[in-house]
């Protein structure tokens, strides 16, 4: 999944002017706890990690100027086959600068 992400971040990267704002909003180590306090794998698409996020960032994005980067826990209650949950993760923020030629 690493790789899909860092094929679409080129793609946007390079349709950024110079001196143009990229923003990115990126959702991270998620996980899902049942009822009774069980954490379980997220049946979801993409399992990257914070950690995953910010190589991709530092390689793919390496000379865009970071404005902000910010990293906040998130968490939603679900409904899934009659059985209630909690959808946790990591929301990995980012906005970045191409430099102006």
């Amino acid at each position: 999944m690493p790789a899909d992400i860092r094929r679409l971040l080129r793609k946007a990267a390079t349709a950024i002017r110079p001196g143009g704002v990229i923003a990115l909003g990126v959702v991270a180590d998620r996980y899902e706890v049942d009822e009774t306090g069980e954490r379980r794998p997220a049946l979801l698409e993409s399992g990257i990690t914070v950690h995953e996020v910010d190589d991709l960032l530092a390689t793919v994005l390496a000379d865009f100027e970071e404005i902000s980067r910010t990293a906040r826990p998130a968490a939603v209650v679900e409904r899934r086959d009659q059985e209630e949950y909690t959808l946790a993760s990591t929301l990995v923020t980012w906005i970045g600068r191409r430099p102006a030629r």
